[in-house]
């Protein structure tokens, strides 16, 4: 599998206001479109890119959507892994 990752314009997720300005991705067809889903790697929320490929609040129907896409659910497994392991680093080092 090869990762991916697109260059974007500085933007804050809407959720918990985290600067990001890039967006990884297993295949080409995950690069970033306007109504494509992407997780911030900060609160584990979802949201959506607009027309100018800004970050946005997921709608109702499009919240129903990303709970079930199975690669929304497997990027959100893999984020929790790595903060809960980022986490447990930390713990360690005090």
């Amino acid at each position: 599998m090869e990762i991916l990752t697109t260059k974007l314009d500085k933007d804050r997720c809407p959720h918990c206001g985290t600067m990001l300005d890039a967006a990884t991705g297993a295949s080409p067809d995950t690069r970033p479109k306007p109504g494509s889903f992407t997780i911030c790697c900060e609160c584990l929320n979802v949201s959506a890119y607009d027309d100018q490929l800004k970050l946005r609040r997921l709608t109702e129907v499009e919240n129903r959507q990303a709970k079930g896409m199975p690669e929304i659910q497997r990027g959100l497994a893999i984020l929790r892994e790595l903060h809960a392991m980022r986490k447990a680093q930390a713990a360690r080092l005090n």
